[in-house]
């Protein structure tokens, strides 16, 4: 059960950024948040995401309705839960990448065919849920330490067939 007050340190990331590159302007949504009725740079989330009308939500809605719905103490504890359940799965798939560019000698991911790196998306998403139940997943991502989470993630990686 995460601890609702506890503000988890951000995971950093070698491949995924959570910002635009220097110079690439945030993409502006036609449509208001479906909360807030902003206009809105960041989708925080989308309702109804395989209806005929799905409805985007504002990074600020998303944080404030997770908040509200997993009971946490604080905004910033929320987004940074929030946060950090993204990164985990990402920093999953950056120790997949890692070990495939370093078992066939690349340098960079850029050196990555596209339907490689496909490949080894869908299977990072594969392995993650089917070797960590979500009771699992949640204890990692409310380990304190980006070393303690790939520590566990790490035990994954023999079962990657690359």
């Amino acid at each position: 059960m995460p601890d609702k007050e506890r503000v988890l340190p951000q995971i950093k990331l070698k491949y995924f950024h959570n910002k635009p590159d220097k110079g690439q302007k945030p993409v502006k949504y036609d449509k208001p948040c479906y909360y807030c009725k902003r206009k809105f740079e960041k989708v925080g989330s989308v309702l109804d995401a395989y209806s005929d009308r799905p409805k985007m939500v504002c990074e600020d809605c998303a944080i404030w309705a997770y908040k509200q719905q997993e009971g946490f103490r604080t905004k910033k504890a929320a987004a940074a839960r929030r946060r950090r359940m993204f990164d985990v799965n990402y920093l999953f798939q950056e120790l997949i990448i890692g070990l495939y560019l370093q078992n066939n000698d690349l340098h960079s991911i850029n050196e990555l065919p596209d339907e490689v790196f496909e490949k080894i998306m869908e299977q990072a998403k594969d392995v993650y849920n089917s070797f960590y139940s979500k009771e699992a997943k949640v204890k990692i991502e409310e380990l304190e330490t980006q070393d303690e989470v790939e520590r566990e993630l790490t035990k994954a990686l023999p079962f990657i067939n690359l």
